[in-house]
């Protein structure tokens, strides 16, 4: 016999999702986006020494947002520097207005994979 589990027989595990689970709810519609991201920052906001993660060419976290898009993250009042979430948010924001070609990974990686 199948018994139901009562609520006060279950123990129920939460756990803040990892980032690269972030990015796949965020961009749940646009599965490319994984690729993307994992390209760009590895699906990390720090660095090593817990640093937000800067590229040489002034992009920052795991959406690697570049310097033209931080003072609008700032007017939002996201924190794209120390907030993951609010650097996927921004992310979000940019893709809607420039779609995948935003990111130099697909721009010069990915786009060319998928042309051959």
């Amino acid at each position: 016999m199948n018994e139901v589990c009562k609520v006060t027989d279950c123990s129920v595990i939460k756990r803040e999702l990892t980032i690269k689970e972030k990015v796949q709810v965020a961009f749940a519609d646009v599965p490319m986006m994984m690729q993307v991201v994992q390209g760009e920052s590895g699906f990390r906001q720090f660095n090593k020494k817990g640093k937000p993660l800067m590229s040489t060419t002034s992009d920052v976290g795991v959406m690697q947002l570049n310097i033209v898009h931080w003072k609008e993250a700032r007017k939002l009042g996201l924190d794209i520097f120390n907030n993951v979430d609010d650097n996927i948010k921004m992310g979000r924001i940019v893709f809607e207005r420039q779609g995948l070609k935003a990111w130099m990974f697909y721009k010069y990686k990915l786009s060319k994979r998928l042309s051959t």
